[in-house]
């Protein structure tokens, strides 16, 4: 089996928000929109130009985007993506960057299990934990 990818889904911003999330983590990106599929012809005109998938891929950091055709509710944290960064300054550049137009929920603290994490909503009002290792203290 496979790792599980997570899929963001967005209203007609998904490569505004794709293209963010490569200046944040880095990587490549891959963008496929409606009008480029062979099924454009069954789309309205005006959203030949949304994402039907995206894909950015930095080493073993993989996350997927499209705009969802369907009403989205972005008032709760059921989903928080979590990244494990290697040192304290690529962990505090990435938070800055993710809080830059969001909402720090918790700042980069030492925590009990060995790390540095914290916790912040982006602009787009989805919720990530950054961390990086402090100790190889085991984590259970």
């Amino acid at each position: 089996m496979g790792p599980a990818i997570p899929c963001l889904n967005f209203n007609g911003n998904c490569r505004e928000a794709m293209g963010y999330y490569q200046k944040c983590f880095g990587g490549e990106l891959g963008i496929t929109t409606i009008g480029e599929t062979t099924v454009a012809h069954l789309h309205p005109v005006d959203k030949q130009a949304n994402v039907v998938t995206s894909v950015l891929c930095n080493g073993q950091f993989v996350i997927m985007g499209a705009d969802a055709d369907l009403p989205l509710q972005r008032n709760c944290s059921a989903v928080t993506l979590t990244v494990e960064l290697d040192d304290s300054t690529e962990c505090a550049t990435v938070f800055e960057k993710l809080a830059d137009g969001g909402n720090v929920l918790l700042p980069l603290t030492e925590q009990f299990w060995g790390a540095v994490s914290g916790v912040v909503k982006d602009r787009y009002d989805i919720y990530w934990l950054l961390y990086y290792r402090t100790s190889t203290a085991s984590s259970s």
